[in-house]
């Protein structure tokens, strides 16, 4: 590839390359990809998020830690990406993180859309590390140690990325609801479970399985909502089309305090 101003531009604004992953391509070092952006008079990127935002706890930094945990990826290399079909949660995210550039759309399959952030931060992943946030963590993934008063918050992220509400009628003309969180790791799912039921008070089930993924799920309307009531307390963030099933069940998320 020839070292011209267009290629460089198209390599670190529009395909979004590290200054590592282009010294890579040309066989050259850091310093000499730096100037040569110098030279090609390319303003260096700035830091991509607020590591303020992921070393101080919070509701919202335990949401987003569960949100990764379920639906987000980590590399060998501190490629840090989160991808999903809802745009509500993909620009909420990137506006809690700090996340400086535009959250980017692209097609999966024929007529959907996902919508993605990422960026490299060895602090990061070292942080998401501590939680359990590895590259290939999908079937080993365990849950982790948290303050009591996060773990809603945790859970909350989990299911944004995993989970699920149902609402409807049967054949037979009854009501009928459920919620269900799925994971490939039945460590983390059988944690989350007992967190879940030893926070709410909802009646203990079993994990089921079903594919090589395991499920935990509620169908008692009220405790579908006890559930929900717990998690979005305070009436804080949430997927906008699974928080308003919640909301069409009578879940009201301003009650007082909960466990």
């Amino acid at each position: 590839m020839d070292i011209t101003k267009e290629n460089f531009e198209r390599l670190y604004l529009l395909d979004d390359l590290t200054q590592r992953e282009i010294a890579e391509i040309f066989g050259r070092s850091q310093c000499w990809v730096r100037n040569r952006l110098i030279e090609f008079g390319i303003t260096t990127r700035k830091q991509s998020v607020n590591l303020n935002f992921f070393e101080k706890p919070s509701r919202e930094l335990f949401y987003v830690l569960g949100l990764w945990a379920s639906d987000g990826y980590v590399t060998d290399d501190c490629y840090i990406e989160l991808g999903m079909a809802d745009k509500d949660v993909v620009e909420h995210v990137a506006r809690l993180i700090g996340y400086v550039r535009p959250v980017k759309e692209r097609s999966k399959g024929r007529h959907k859309k996902q919508y993605r952030i990422h960026f490299r931060s060895r602090a990061v992943a070292d942080i998401f590390s501590k939680y359990g946030i590895t590259p290939r963590k999908s079937k080993t993934l365990k849950f982790p140690e948290i303050p009591q008063q996060y773990v809603k918050d945790f859970v909350r992220g989990v299911f944004d990325g995993d989970g699920c509400v149902q609402i409807g009628k049967r054949s037979d003309g009854f009501d009928y609801q459920s919620v269900s969180i799925v994971s490939a790791s039945r460590d983390f799912i059988q944690s989350l479970k007992e967190k879940v039921e030893l926070h709410t008070g909802v009646k203990p089930t079993k994990v089921t399985e079903n594919n090589g993924l395991f499920s935990y799920r509620l169908s008692s309307k009220s405790e579908v909502i006890k559930f929900a009531e717990w998690m979005y307390q305070g009436d804080v963030f949430g997927m906008s089309r699974k928080k308003t099933k919640f909301i069409e069940l009578g879940a009201d998320f301003t009650r007082e305090e909960v466990a």
